[in-house]
């Protein structure tokens, strides 16, 4: 009779033990937001046209909702990169994202790197990123209504490289280091006011001190014109922008 008494106590303990672990288990592993806010960093740092001397960033959404204005960007570092690819694929993407309204930076020198805090945007290094970044940007494009429906080819002109895409196609190819240099769309694009085209611009800054970038369009009738800054060309409309 007593090693029966044993014998039921010690399933009775083991069940007990059986009972608590899968509590435990429970309680441990449930899924919660705390648990996956738990994981998550600090928000990026959002930069407004640190290419200009407007640093204000639209309200996001803007007041009665709707699209923000401009393309955001993502930032990464490459050190010796020779194509845009290479610093969006391999290299570090930094804790910063970089707000664009316009898309009209002139040949201009840039030896104080973008604002921000702790004296600003610094590479892994720590030191102020003013060479070997690549932007990646990315939104809509619709034309307004204040421009001409029709056939267009776009330009890029740029310091360094810079790829356009519409609609997932590449449109613009300026890739590679170099000097600012023109690059123009071989083949039309049809542009409708009521046709909202998903927008992505890559470009990269290669060896200092200089940057530029601009995204030009003109009718396509004018395609037999200089693809340059003599070919009767405009800058893409920032009214188009959004993200």
């Amino acid at each position: 009779m007593g090693s029966n008494r044993n014998y039921i106590l010690a399933i009775a303990i083991v069940a007990g033990l059986l009972t608590t672990f899968q509590n435990c288990g429970q309680a441990k592993f449930s899924s919660s937001k705390d648990d996956n806010l738990s994981t998550l960093g600090p928000p990026p740092v959002t930069i407004c046209d640190p290419f200009s001397t407007n640093t204000t960033c639209p309200p996001n959404p803007p007041p009665g909702g709707g699209p923000t204005p401009g393309l955001k960007a993502n930032v990464y570092h490459y050190p010796n990169g020779t194509k845009v690819d290479d610093y969006i694929n391999l290299g570090q993407k930094l804790p910063v994202l970089i707000q664009m309204s316009h898309l009209d930076i002139p040949l201009r020198s840039w030896q104080s790197g973008f604002p921000g805090p702790n004296g600003g945007v610094r590479d892994a290094a720590g030191d102020l990123l003013i060479e070997w970044f690549a932007l990646d940007l990315s939104g809509f494009f619709q034309l307004p209504t204040s421009v001409n429906q029709g056939d267009y080819q776009l330009a890029l002109h740029s310091d360094d490289g810079s790829i356009l895409s519409l609609d997932g196609y590449v449109v613009v190819n300026n890739d590679g280091t170099h000097a600012m240099q023109w690059a123009c769309a071989p083949a039309k694009i049809t542009l409708n006011h009521a046709d909202k085209h998903t927008m992505r611009l890559k470009y990269y800054q290669g060896p200092r001190t200089e940057i530029g970038l601009q995204v030009y369009m003109r009718p396509w009738a004018d395609k037999n014109r200089p693809c340059d800054a003599s070919g009767g060309w405009t800058i893409i409309p920032a009214a188009g922008l959004t993200h």
